[in-house]
């Protein structure tokens, strides 16, 4: 019985000096850091715009492809290391050719710029990608920049990397 008493005394206690909550206030800024960003005014540069355009009329024109852009390497490779993960989810390939009816990437097209040429990080970049290509029996097609791209120019290369047994092509 004194067991009890004590109990439901407690009990009592609890209620009256628990602390009081007062709703959660619902704030629009999260109480975690946020970084400084701004929005970009395109989503391609010029020449990726240019190269995108005649792509797409020329893999939409075709049933039996479809066109993504700004594809991680994750998205197209797995790593077997986990800690090769991080390089890879933070890189990208201009393009990825992929077929509608089976979903498979058929090949992936990368737009190189003069920076491709010059900039020893990026040749290095350019290296591992030509590699994970060669070594995962991916194709992959690089595009120099340029003003302007032929359309049928471009379908033939196309055309062309698709039929190949090569691995790596270049326009």
């Amino acid at each position: 019985m004194e067991l009890l008493l004590f109990f439901i005394t407690l009990f009592l206690l609890f209620l009256v000096f628990r602390k009081k909550r007062s709703p959660k206030k619902i704030s629009k800024v999260p109480d975690v850091y946020v970084p400084h960003v701004r929005k970009k005014q395109y989503f391609f540069t010029r020449n990726e715009r240019l190269l995108y355009d005649c792509l797409y009329r020329i893999i939409h024109n075709n049933e039996a492809y479809d066109l993504f852009s700004k594809v991680r390497w994750e998205d197209v490779w797995t790593a077997i290391d986990w800690r090769d993960r991080g390089y890879i989810r933070s890189r990208h390939i201009d393009f990825v050719i992929f077929s509608r009816k089976t979903g498979e990437i058929v090949m992936v097209v990368e737009l190189h710029g003069q920076e491709h040429y010059t900039n020893q990080k990026r040749i290095e970049r350019d290296s591992r990608l030509e590699w994970m290509c060669i070594n995962t029996h991916t194709k992959l097609l690089v595009i120099r920049s340029r003003k302007e791209y032929s359309h049928d120019a471009i379908k033939g290369v196309l055309n062309k990397c698709i039929a190949s047994k090569d691995t790596v092509h270049k326009y």
